[in-house]
C-alpha cells in the first residue's frame, strides 16, 4: 500500500496550478449608468481574490482626481472613495490596468474600463492605438491623454493626465468615453515602479500629434507611439583645433541643432562652416556633432577663445562650463586637395525623376565661385537647363529647369 501511494502521480495539494486571469464581473455604478447619485460608491467585484496593493496602483479614476483614492476591500469586493466626491453633471471613467493581479500573480488579460455619469449624458470620445519599442511592448505600459484646454503644455513628469489607461499584452490601448476636447498623448514604460514618468530612466513616447473630439469626431485611431529614453544631458564642447592657419575643427559630445548654432572666436573671423554628412546623402543635414570651419588666416602661436552657442534635439543648450575652449592658431598651409565625399542622387538610384535636384557635398568648405570649366556633363543629347548654387559652405546643387 505504501508503494502504490508513493507512485501515485497526480496534481500537488490544491489542485493544478491557476493560470486563468482575473475578471471584473459587476462593477457599482453600472457602466452606461446617468444620473447616478452624488453619494453613490464605486465598488469593483472581481471573479476571484486579488492581490490588494496591485489593484490599488492599477485603478485610475477620470477626469483625474485632486489627491488619492481611498479602498475598502471585503473578499473579491473593492470600494473606491474619491477624496472630493463626485461631482455634478460629470462623467467618470474607472480603469483598472492590466498590472492588476489575483493573489496566484495572475493579471488582468487587459485593462477594463467603465463609465457613468452624474448628469443626463455621457461622454463617448475613444481614442485607440498601439504603443512600440525596440523590443516588444508586453502589457502594463501607461498611456496619457491631456486635455489642453485645462493646461496648454502638459508635462507627464510633473502631473499624471487626466485620463489614464496601460497596454494589453500586445502593446495595444484605449482610452474611452473622453468628453470633447484637444487632447496630448504621452505613452511611458515605468522602469522604476513608482508609478510616474522619470526622465532620463523610464522609456517615453509622444503622440505625433494633437486629437481632436467632438461630436461628429468621437473615435480616433492613432499611429504607433514609439519608446525611447528621453536624453537629459547637457551638450557639452569636448575639443577645438587647428588643423591648418585657415582652418578649425570642433568636437561636441552631441549633435547640435545647426539652426540654433552660433560660433565665434575673439580676433579671429569665422568665414563659413562645413559639416560632413554623417548617414543621408540625399537630405541636407540639420544636426551635427562636428563642425568644420573656414577661417581669416591664424597668427602662428598665438591663443584664441571660442565660444559656442547651440541646442541639442531635445532643446538642452550647450553646457556654459564648456561651451568656451581655446586653441593655438596655426602655422601650417591648407595643402590638402578637397573631395566630393557624397552625392545624390546615388549611382544605385533608377528612373530619377527630371526635376530631381543634384547635390555634391566636400570634405571643406568652399569658395563660392566654379568655373564653367570645372562643370562637366556628360548627358546626350544636350546639357540641362538650371543653376547651380551652394546651399551650405561645402554643398553645391544643381536646380534642373522646365
Amino acid at each position: 500500500m505504501l508503494f502504490c501511494s508513493c507512485a501515485k502521480r497526480g496534481f500537488p495539494p490544491g489542485g493544478p496550478e491557476d493560470k486563468t486571469p482575473p475578471e471584473i464581473v459587476v462593477t457599482q455604478p453600472a457602466g452606461g449608468a446617468l444620473n447616478v447619485a452624488l453619494n453613490e460608491k464605486i465598488e469593483i467585484t472581481f471573479s476571484e481574490r486579488m492581490e490588494p496593493r496591485s489593484v490599488e496602483k492599477a485603478v485610475f479614476v477620470s477626469p483625474n482626481p485632486e489627491g488619492a483614492l481611498r479602498f475598502d476591500w471585503s473578499g473579491k469586493q473593492v470600494g473606491i472613495e474619491l477624496p472630493s466626491g463626485l461631482k455634478a453633471d460629470r462623467t467618470y471613467v474607472v480603469t483598472v490596468g492590466t498590472s492588476a493581479r489575483d493573489e496566484r500573480r495572475n493579471r488582468l488579460k487587459e485593462s477594463y474600463s467603465f463609465a457613468f455619469s452624474t448628469g443626463g449624458r455621457l461622454s463617448r470620445g475613444e481614442i485607440r492605438g498601439r504603443v512600440r519599442g525596440e523590443k516588444k511592448v508586453g502589457a502594463g505600459v501607461y498611456v496619457l491623454a491631456y486635455d489642453l484646454k485645462a493646461e496648454p503644455d502638459p508635462d507627464p513628469g510633473a502631473r499624471t493626465g487626466d485620463y489614464i489607461t496601460q497596454t494589453a499584452e500586445e502593446g495595444t490601448f484605449a482610452l474611452t468615453y473622453l468628453s470633447p476636447g484637444v487632447y496630448r498623448l504621452f505613452a511611458f514604460q515605468d522602469r522604476d515602479r513608482n508609478e510616474k514618468y522619470t526622465r532620463s530612466r523610464d522609456p517615453l513616447g509622444i503622440c505625433s500629434g494633437d486629437v481632436a473630439l467632438s461630436d461628429s469626431t468621437s473615435a480616433v485611431e492613432l499611429s504607433d507611439l514609439y519608446l525611447a529614453v528621453r536624453d537629459t544631458t547637457a551638450p557639452e564642447l569636448l575639443s577645438v583645433r587647428a588643423s591648418d592657419r585657415t582652418h578649425v575643427t570642433l568636437r561636441l559630445s552631441k549633435e547640435i541643432e545647426l539652426s540654433s548654432l552660433r560660433i565665434e572666436i575673439e580676433g579671429l573671423g569665422v568665414e563659413a562652416q562645413a559639416i560632413l554628412p554623417e548617414a543621408s546623402e540625399s537630405e541636407t543635414s540639420t544636426t551635427a556633432s562636428k563642425i568644420h570651419l573656414l577661417t581669416e588666416p591664424q597668427h602662428s602661436g598665438a591663443e584664441y577663445k571660442v565660444s559656442v552657442f547651440g541646442r541639442d534635439l531635445w532643446s538642452h543648450p550647450i553646457s556654459e562650463e564648456s561651451r568656451v575652449a581655446s586653441f593655438t592658431g596655426s602655422a601650417r598651409s591648407d595643402t590638402l586637395r578637397p573631395h566630393v565625399v557624397s552625392y545624390a542622387p546615388s549611382k544605385e538610384v533608377l528612373a530619377v525623376s527630371p526635376d530631381r535636384p543634384i547635390a555634391l557635398v566636400f570634405d571643406d568648405a568652399m569658395r563660392e565661385a566654379i568655373p564653367d570649366s570645372a562643370l562637366i556633363w556628360e548627358a546626350p543629347p544636350e546639357t540641362p537647363v538650371g543653376a547651380w548654387r551652394w546651399t551650405d559652405a561645402n554643398r553645391l546643387c544643381f536646380s534642373p529647369e522646365g
